[in-house]
């Protein structure tokens, strides 16, 4: 198995008992590890590790010192399943392209979504600097950069990386070290990305926009800011990706071709055909427009939470804010918790809210006048609000097109899944699809204005 960070590491490694026990021993880093053992003898190894959130591992050590291949697959099943009971939804596994292990994986119930070329440069080549007007990236560039991920990553490989931008942050592979992010921002767009991590071994990685022509002018960036490495690494698609001939065209060599392998342990997957970009499944036609109207929610709030919540760079990713009488108010995000202000809700707040919001249902939820949010209030013994969750509501324009056959075709789907995924928000696209794209009349059921807000009038998000 070969992760970013040790691939062009050599192969020769120790002897396989000396591996397993230094990966056994290895607690401290958060790698797991599943050994199987007759009598004194080990005969096999795997080793998996989480990348960004724990939703996501991968395997970082794969070691069969059996005469009997089986061993791998077995491992690799126990892994799973047991990666499984602690919250992970994708497993992912590099292989070198012609191994063996390649099929047993298949077996174990992995696939193949991505074949990939390692390119490396013994002493690079000395370029100049061309000047782009790169800046330092920021925690509020991650929904930019992930729409240029959109925008140049094959379908087929999305759909297993990041089909979601919460995915997408889930699934980003650890580099090591203290890599550094630039971005190159056009009127507000994110066009480009670059990361690289500097030493004797300099690595990069890069995104540009399909309609940039300037491709090289980023690699020659790379090579001048990586400058006093002896040797600098690079991935690039083995499909016919333009990156590989521009770093053969630099002196780069291939070191290696990579099996990138998926499995998906919420759910059943099978194997995906392989797509290339300037095929029918591009991204320029499955890039998402979100709305939110987020504005209209946070102009509800009290003014000392309402000025907080603007200050912070992860907007996108806002779930929802609490309010409850004689806490702290908390905005709630994807993967963690914010205070908006170090005093306590009091009724005088909640009262607040409740005057700038439409009136209370008898299912205790109200929402905002053209808008998705939904306002849900705890009340006391005697019928007083006490407490109001504020939920974001959004409109994802796009979502839909991973089931979009089915809907066309009218059959029936059933959406399963826990909350905060985007079972609502799917609903409401295909809503929108069929008004819109299909002519069809459509007849919303929806008794707490979830999916075409609240008011006289819908949402537009519904068609």
């Amino acid at each position: 198995a070969k992760t970013w960070d040790r691939m062009g590491a050599d192969d020769s490694g120790p002897h396989p008992l000396g591996t397993a026990l230094e990966q056994w021993l290895s607690f401290a880093t958060g790698k797991h590890t599943w050994l199987s053992v007759h009598g004194a003898t080990i005969r096999g190894l795997v080793s998996a590790r989480r990348r960004a959130k724990r939703t996501v591992w991968e395997v970082d050590c794969l070691i069969n010192a059996d005469d009997d291949q089986s061993i791998s697959g077995s491992l690799l099943e126990r892994m799973a399943a047991d990666v499984a009971g602690q919250g992970a939804e994708r497993v992912f596994l590099r292989l070198a392209a012609d191994s063996c292990v390649v099929e047993i994986a298949r077996g174990a119930g992995f696939f193949t979504y991505a074949e990939e070329t390692l390119y490396r440069a013994e002493s690079p080549p000395s370029v100049e600097d061309p000047g782009l007007p790169l800046r330092a990236a920021s925690r509020a560039d991650a929904f930019g950069i992930y729409q240029l991920y959109n925008a140049v990553t094959p379908a087929n490989v999305r759909a297993i990386e990041g089909l979601t931008f919460r995915e997408w942050q889930a699934a980003r592979e650890p580099w090591g070290g203290n890599p550094s992010d630039l971005v190159l921002e056009e009127d507000g767009i994110i066009t480009a990305w670059l990361r690289l991590l500097r030493g004797n071994e300099g690595r990069f990685a890069m995104l540009v926009h399909p309609q940039r022509r300037d491709a090289d002018a980023f690699l020659h960036t790379a090579l001048a800011r990586l400058k006093g490495s002896e040797t600098i690494l690079c991935l690039a698609s083995s499909q016919g990706d333009s990156l590989s001939g521009h770093l053969r065209e630099l002196g780069f060599s291939p070191a290696g071709d990579y099996t990138s392998m998926a499995k998906r342990l919420a759910k059943h997957a099978g194997e995906l055909a392989a797509k290339t970009i300037g095929t029918t499944v591009t991204a320029s036609w499955f890039m998402l427009n979100i709305t939110d109207d987020l504005d209209a929610l946070i102009d509800i709030l009290p003014p000392q939470a309402a000025e907080s919540l603007r200050q912070r760079p992860n907007n996108f990713d806002l779930l929802e804010i609490v309010l409850d009488l004689g806490r702290l108010p908390q905005a709630r995000y994807a993967d963690e918790e914010a205070i908006l202000s170090d005093r306590e809700v009091s009724q005088e707040d909640i009262e607040y809210v409740i005057s700038r919001i439409s009136e209370f249902t008898a299912d205790n939820r109200a929402g905002i006048e053209r808008t998705l949010h939904r306002i849900s209030c705890i009340r006391n013994r005697q019928s007083r609000v006490v407490g109001l969750t504020c939920r974001v509501g959004r409109a994802v324009f796009g979502t839909i097109r991973i089931i979009e056959d089915l809907v066309r075709d009218g059959k029936s789907v059933l959406l399963l899944g826990r909350p905060g995924i985007g079972k609502t928000t799917m609903l409401r696209e295909v809503a929108r699809y069929l008004a819109d794209e299909m002519n069809r009349r459509v007849v919303v059921v929806d008794t707490s204005n979830e999916i075409a807000g609240d008011g006289d009038i819908p949402h537009p998000a519904i068609g």
